[in-house]
């Protein structure tokens, strides 16, 4: 199943279910170029995906998220050298105007930003969890965005699938570390039975100050929609450890 926005060209994006998810360890394979070794629930995902953005799998391009601010620009075909395999970069943000290509994030929980500007025809896509969107990964996309000649007002961007903030429980600690930072950040914080945290907002908040006009989201909750969606933090909460994500594109 595929999730798309109508803010964004319909066969030019998707995110999609857990249907049609990824192993997070076999981006490590991917980067080592070790197709042979993925799990066949990847396989299966990559061809998909493929196929829906009528490309081939070397057209595919993941990262290898780590949280990070770091944000990978493409502006040529010779940074993509691979044949038969989908390219990894290190970087939880990617721009590029190459055409052809399919720029991809892994979630599971996480915010996955795909953002597109038709006047200069780029695209980008981030993977925003909040320690990335805490310490500027939306910035260095704007920029980046900026770099290859987009003015912020033609951007449009869409938030998809992540954690609501009603389940989105956090410490105290959690707390302080964004109230030191700037005390307005309280108003991404619910604190009545238990200190809840609206991700989702937070980044949506960052983009329009950051002077992106067309922003939209999608609703889902990756926690709630078990059946959808994979989730971090409910298996945390089963005590178990959640190895795979699912997967949101968009073509250069």
């Amino acid at each position: 199943m595929k999730i798309f926005s109508h803010s964004l060209p319909e066969k030019q994006h998707a995110f999609l279910t857990k249907r049609h998810g990824i192993n997070k360890a076999d981006i490590h394979y991917l980067k080592l170029k070790q197709f042979s070794k993925i799990s066949n629930l990847t396989k299966r995902s990559l061809i998909y995906l493929a196929d829906s953005f009528n490309c081939n799998i070397e057209d595919l391009i993941f990262l290898d998220q780590s949280h990070s601010s770091k944000c990978v620009t493409i502006k040529s075909l010779k940074k993509i050298n691979d044949k038969c395999y989908p390219s990894v970069f290190d970087g939880d943000a990617i721009v590029s105007k190459v055409h052809g290509k399919v720029l991809c994030v892994i979630t599971a929980d996480c915010a996955p930003i795909l953002l597109y500007d038709g006047k200069t025809e780029i695209s980008g896509a981030i993977h925003s969890g909040w320690r990335g969107a805490f310490e500027g990964i939306v910035e260095s996309k704007i920029k980046s965005f900026e770099e290859f000649g987009s003015e912020r007002s033609d951007i449009k961007a869409v938030l998809g699938p992540t954690i609501s903030q009603e389940m989105y429980e956090v410490k105290d600690d959690f707390l302080s570390l964004f109230i030191k930072d700037n005390p307005k950040n309280s108003e991404f914080f619910n604190f009545r039975k238990k200190i809840t945290f609206d991700l989702r907002k937070f980044v949506l908040k960052k983009m329009s100050d950051l002077g992106v006009s067309f922003i939209s989201h999608l609703d889902h909750c990756t926690l709630l929609d078990a059946e959808n969606f994979f989730s971090h933090r409910r298996s945390t909460i089963q005590g178990k450890i959640e190895t795979k994500r699912q997967i949101s594109a968009i073509k250069v």
